[in-house]
C-alpha cells in the first residue's frame, strides 16, 4: 500500500484514491515567459516520478499539467522585449516541451493552456460573485473575499481569526507573502500597461451587468483547467512548496467556494532547490537552466539523478561536484545493465530470492512515501549481490536482475535498457583492434582505442573478450 505525506493533514497517509485504481492528478506548470530553471524541473521530475510509481503499482493515472501564458509575468517580458505575449509564451512553451522530453518525463494527458479557458474562468467568477464569495472593487478588479472562506490559510497555516481583527485590504499581484494577506484578485481590471492582453466579458454584479474589461488573476486559472479536465474533486495536486501559499491555498478557496466539495484529497509539494546551499536568484549568479547543464557536457538524466538521490520533502543541493557524481552513478548503473544482457551460462539459477528481496525493498521504498533515496540503495544492494556472485550465475539470474532494473528504470528513467547495436564504423574500428592485439601490435590497438575513445565509446579488454561502452556525453 501506498503512503504519502499530505501538506494538508500534516502527515503521512494511507493512499487512497476517490475512484478505485484511478487517480485524477493535477500538476502547477510552468509560466512560459522564460525557460524554465532547474527548482522548475526539480518539481515537474518529482510530479513524473509519482506518477510513475502510481503505474508501477498498479494504477491507471490521468494526469494534466497547465500552461500559464498569461499573467503579469508574461505581459512584462514581452513588452519589455517588444514583441507580442503570443510570441514570447510560443517560444518558451516549446523550450518547456523540449526540457520534459530531454529529461524523459512523461506526458501528461492534457496540457492545458490558461488564455484557451478564459471563458471558463469568467464562468466560475460569475458562479463566485452570485455566492458572495466575490466583489468589485474600486479600481474595478473583481476580488476574493478571503474572511469569507473559513478554511481560508489551510496549506499556509494562515490565522484567519488574526486576519479578521486587522483586516486586510485587496491585492492585484500574482504573487505575495504570508505578510501580505489580502483579498486576491480573480480577475484583473485593464490599466494601460496590459496592451493588447485583454477580454470584455460582461459580469452581473449586485443585479447589475457590467462589462469589465481585463484579464484574470493567475489563481483562478488552476482552479477552472483542473475542475474542467478531472472534475470537481481530484485524488492529487503537485507543485513546489513555494507554491503552498498564496497559490494553491487560493485554489482550494475559490474551488471548494464554488464546488461546496473538498477540492483535493492529496496535496504533494517538493522541498527548495539550493544551488551551492543557496536559494537560486539570478543576482546570485547561481540561476541554471537545463541549457547551462548541457552546455557543459552533462546529460540531462543526471540531473533527474541528483535530483530523486534526495528525499523529495527534503531541500537538494546542486552543485557541479554533485551534478558530476549523479552522472557516473547513472554510468555504473548502465554498465550493469550491460553485463546482464551478456550473461548467456546455462544452468541452474543461484540469485534469484535474493534478486527478487531487493525488487520488493525497492517497491517497498517508493511506495513508503516515494523514497528514493532507500530505493537506489536497494538497486545498488542487488548490484553488489549479484557482481559477488559474477561467475556463478546463469542467464536466468541476469533475466531477473534486468526485470528489476526494467522496474527501476520505469519509474527512474535515467537508463537505455535495450542492448545497443554498434554503428558499422565503430564495429570496424573494434575489429581493427582486436586483429592488432592479436598481432600485438600494442601501438596500433592503442592508437585505436583513443579513436574509438574520440568517437564516444570506451573499451575494456577482459579475459571474456572486449566489451565497450558508451562515453556519457
Amino acid at each position: 500500500m501506498i503512503q504519502l505525506y499530505n501538506s494538508l493533514t500534516k502527515q503521512k497517509e494511507h493512499f487512497t484514491p476517490l475512484q478505485k485504481g484511478q487517480v485524477r492528478m493535477y500538476s502547477c506548470g510552468p509560466t512560459v515567459y522564460n525557460y524554465a530553471h532547474l527548482g522548475n524541473l526539480m518539481a515537474f521530475c518529482v510530479a513524473d516520478v509519482l506518477k510513475r510509481n502510481l503505474r508501477l503499482q498498479g494504477y491507471q493515472v490521468r494526469h494534466v499539467m497547465n500552461i500559464t501564458d498569461i499573467d503579469d509575468k508574461t505581459i512584462r517580458d514581452s513588452q519589455a522585449q517588444h514583441i507580442t505575449r503570443e510570441e514570447l509564451t510560443e517560444k518558451y512553451t516549446k523550450a518547456f516541451f523540449e526540457d520534459l522530453d530531454a529529461l524523459h518525463i512523461d506526458k501528461a494527458d492534457e496540457f492545458p493552456s490558461a488564455t484557451a479557458y478564459v471563458d471558463h474562468m469568467i464562468v466560475f467568477i460569475q458562479q463566485l460573485l452570485d455566492k458572495q464569495y466575490a466583489y468589485q472593487g474600486q479600481d474595478n478588479s473583481i476580488y476574493f473575499k478571503v474572511r469569507q472562506f473559513s478554511d481560508y490559510g489551510i496549506l499556509g497555516n494562515i490565522d484567519l481569526d488574526a486576519l479578521k481583527e486587522g483586516g486586510s485590504g485587496r491585492i492585484k499581484a500574482d504573487e505575495y507573502s504570508k505578510e501580505n494577506v489580502q483579498d486576491f484578485a480573480l480577475w484583473k481590471a485593464w490599466e494601460s500597461n496590459d496592451g493588447p492582453n485583454y477580454w470584455e466579458p460582461c459580469f452581473t454584479i449586485n443585479k447589475e451587468k457590467k462589462i469589465i474589461k481585463g484579464r484574470p488573476g493567475w489563481h483562478i486559472e488552476c482552479s477552472v483547467m483542473s475542475t474542467e479536465l478531472l472534475g470537481e474533486q481530484i485524488d492529487i495536486h503537485t507543485g513546489g512548496i513555494d507554491l503552498r501559499f498564496p497559490h494553491h491555498d487560493n485554489e482550494i478557496a475559490q474551488t471548494e467556494a464554488v464546488t461546496g466539495k473538498q477540492f483535493v484529497k492529496y496535496w504533494i509539494h517538493n522541498e527548495h532547490l539550493l544551488v551551492d546551499n543557496k536559494r537560486m536568484s539570478k543576482s546570485a549568479g547561481n540561476f541554471y537552466t537545463l541549457r547551462d547543464i548541457t552546455g557543459k557536457g552533462y546529460r540531462p538524466a543526471a540531473f533527474r539523478y541528483l535530483v530523486l538521490s534526495g528525499h523529495y520533502r527534503q531541500q537538494t543541493n546542486f552543485t557541479w561536484n554533485s551534478l558530476e557524481a549523479a552522472q557516473h552513478s547513472i554510468e555504473r548503473l548502465q554498465d550493469f545493465v550491460v553485463r546482464m544482457h551478456e550473461i548467456t551460462a546455462t544452468g541452474n539459477a543461484v540469485l534469484l530470492d535474493e534478486i527478487k528481496a531487493q525488487r520488493q525493498m525497492f517497491l517497498d521504498a517508493l511506495a513508503n512515501d516515494l523514497n528514493t533515496p532507500v530505493a537506489l540503495d536497494a538497486i545498488f544492494d542487488m548490484i553488489k549481490t549479484v557482481y559477488a556472485h559474477i561467475d556463478k550465475i546463469s542467464e536466468h539470474d541476469a533475466k531477473e536482475a534486468l526485470h528489476v532494473m526494467n522496474d527501476f528504470n520505469s519509474v527512474f528513467a535515467v537508463l537505455c535498457m535495450e542492448q545497443e547495436e554498434l554503428p558499422p564504423e565503430i564495429a570496424k574500428l573494434i575489429a581493427q583492434r582486436e586483429r592488432a592485439r592479436t598481432l600485438k601490435d600494442w601501438a596500433l590497438a592503442d592508437t585505436l582505442r583513443e579513436q574509438l575513445r574520440q568517437q564516444g565509446y570506451e573499451i575494456e579488454d577482459t579475459a571474456q573478450g572486449t566489451r565497450w561502452k558508451r562515453i556519457s556525453s
